[in-house]
């Protein structure tokens, strides 16, 4: 839709006079559809528990393209294109580079001087860091350009490595500022992935100020500080002498109770903060003439989050309970020195399956909630541009592009 266009049922022109306007939303822009996500999960997660991980290649693959399939963007479906295979394939060549990486650190950890040993370990996690966000990168190359929207695939050009040394370079700042510079952190990455997104002969663009979510991140990380600060500095004063009087047991009282508040406020602070994060980048984000907007909802994000928590010490609770109603026969068969494989085998299916339902509980209740919301408050300023944007060739990226990412576990949907 352009930006004088009524057709979004919502979408307002900008007043004269102002260069960017704000966030009007067409409630059909886009679309989150399918309520049929649950069997493939169960399935997915029982079959990579039973194969001890190996059916994850296929399990992730299939969530992708039902997630893909799901989402509608101006009536028409998302693609993708990627393949279990490729995956496998990765993971196989993350493998070859992880293995020699780890071999030696264990190497020289055991057999050179404790000061070679500690240089070595600090080299092999700066190297550890360095292929964690290279890998990051490659990810979502991989997953755009699987990604077909309108016959047109998305692609993403950049250097991997610039994105791993950059990504390093601000986490040393962001802890010499202790933490103050994590929106900025984020805000730089974030643009470094979407100026290099293509759609098409389309770039991305991406202009984000900083200052609003700077006020959300000082208001969760400052009482973060202050409090645990204050909390150390006066638990170190009222261990001084030991006596035991009355005011000195208060004093460790009250340091006790600055330390849990400093954990806490963050915890409850940080849904807010990545709602806030979310909308802006969302909002500054473009691809060619096509903006888009967001209007996710902060209380949304706390309801999710409260959904897995709750569900999760049920589920936590229901298990527990189960374990204790077995322990007088565990204990009853070791007494009487005959062990069975069963008895033995019990806690491990008991962990596995309360591994597998917190992993489903996730899926079901937090990301496919997020993915849907997300989905549903998006607002897309100048679709009709798309018609105008010729699919450039993109080849896909080699079945090795999320093979770190999947090695080490982070590859995301």
């Amino acid at each position: 839709m352009s930006a004088t266009s009524t057709a979004g049922e919502g979408f307002v022109a900008a007043p004269l006079g102002i260069a960017r306007p704000p966030p009007y939303y067409g409630p059909h822009d886009a679309l989150a559809t399918g309520t049929d996500l649950a069997p493939l999960v169960w399935r997915g997660q029982i079959l990579t528990v039973v194969t001890l991980g190996l059916y994850r290649f296929w399990y992730k693959t299939d969530l992708r393209r039902w997630y893909w399939r799901n989402t509608v963007i101006g009536g028409t479906t998302l693609e993708y294109r990627g393949s279990a295979k490729e995956l496998f394939v990765g993971f196989l060549f993350a493998l070859a580079i992880m293995v020699p990486l780890y071999l030696v650190s264990a190497y020289v950890g055991l057999f050179l001087g404790e000061n070679v040993a500690a240089v070595a370990q600090a080299l092999f996690g700066a190297a550890f860091v360095f292929l964690v966000q290279y890998g990051a990168f490659r990810s979502r190359r991989y997953r755009l350009t699987r990604t077909v929207w309108r016959g047109i695939r998305f692609d993403q050009t950049g250097s991997a490595a610039m994105f791993a040394l950059k990504s390093m370079g601000w986490m040393v700042l962001t802890l010499l500022s202790a933490g103050i510079l994590f929106p900025l952190m984020r805000r730089a990455l974030e643009r470094h992935r979407v100026v290099n997104t293509r759609f098409g002969s389309a770039s991305g663009a991406f202009d984000v100020r900083v200052a609003p979510l700077m006020k959300r991140w000082l208001l969760l990380v400052v009482p973060m500080v202050v409090l645990l600060g204050g909390g150390g500095i006066q638990a170190a004063l009222a261990a001084d002498g030991l006596s035991g009087s009355n005011e000195q047991i208060a004093a460790v009282a009250v340091a006790i109770l600055m330390v849990v508040l400093g954990v806490l406020w963050p915890l409850l602070l940080w849904p807010a903060y990545r709602a806030a994060e979310f909308r802006l980048f969302t909002s500054g984000t473009s691809i060619g003439p096509v903006r888009f907007a967001s209007s996710f909802q902060t209380r949304r994000l706390y309801g999710l989050f409260g959904k897995v928590i709750g569900l999760s010490v049920v589920a936590a609770i229901a298990v527990l309970l189960v374990l204790a109603a077995l322990v007088p026969a565990v204990f009853t068969a070791f007494s009487a020195g005959a062990p069975s494989f069963g008895m033995i085998l019990i806690p491990v299916v008991l962990y596995l399956s309360g591994f597998t339902l917190f992993a489903v509980l996730k899926e079901l209740v937090f990301k496919q909630g997020f993915w849907r919301h997300a989905v549903e408050t998006l607002g897309i300023e100048n679709l009709a541009a798309v018609d105008g944007i010729i699919g450039s060739s993109v080849s896909p990226e080699s079945a090795t592009g999320e093979g770190l990412a999947d090695a080490l576990d982070f590859g995301g949907v």
